[in-house]
């Protein structure tokens, strides 16, 4: 029987807060890729309101933003390159910070936290998995480092500008 690659493997974890039993979100690890159940938070965001006028904001906003999530859900915006993943399980805090990226450089971070998971053997066995296929997986990053990153290219662009600006001024200044 041959033996199995990474990109035919799935894994999947469903956290759940221990405090808060409807705290809960699947993520799937396809091969190298890290997908979220976007539906889950946003079902039950109804029942995460206390307050009957945030409850009428929640159930306003609610039909707009289900569209605009299942919307980036087919873009495949709930998918996430491995080596864009920092997960990490300290005692019961299991902590998740997922790189967007665009045009091959990271833009935005989506986190994920949860201050007590019920089950910490589970999210540790996860966090050990996404390790594992990083270690396995092949390197996506566009630049080295800190180039990596469009704050990185913005604030380049940014202190270009200010640097040609000032020399201009200084210039028509010694005029």
């Amino acid at each position: 029987m041959a033996e199995a690659t990474l990109a035919d493997t799935t894994y999947t974890y469903t956290a759940r807060s221990a405090a808060e039993r409807d705290n809960v979100i699947t993520f799937t690890l396809i091969g190298p890729t890290l997908a979220i159940d976007w539906a889950a938070p946003l079902e039950r965001a109804e029942t995460l309101v206390e307050d009957p006028q945030d409850m009428s904001l929640v159930q306003t906003l609610t039909p707009a933003i289900k569209p605009v999530a299942l919307r980036l859900a087919q873009q495949k915006v709930n998918r996430f390159h491995v080596q864009d993943v920092a997960a990490n399980l300290s005692g019961r805090h299991l902590r998740m910070t997922l790189w967007a990226r665009v045009n091959g450089l990271r833009l935005a971070p989506v986190t994920f936290g949860f201050d007590r998971v019920d089950n910490p053997d589970a999210a540790q066995a996860f966090v050990d998995e996404i390790h594992s296929r990083q270690q396995a997986a092949e390197n996506i990053s566009a630049m080295p480092g800190p180039f990596d990153y469009w704050i990185t290219w913005i604030g380049l662009a940014v202190g270009a500008i200010a640097l040609i600006v000032g020399n201009s001024n200084r210039s028509q200044q010694n005029r």
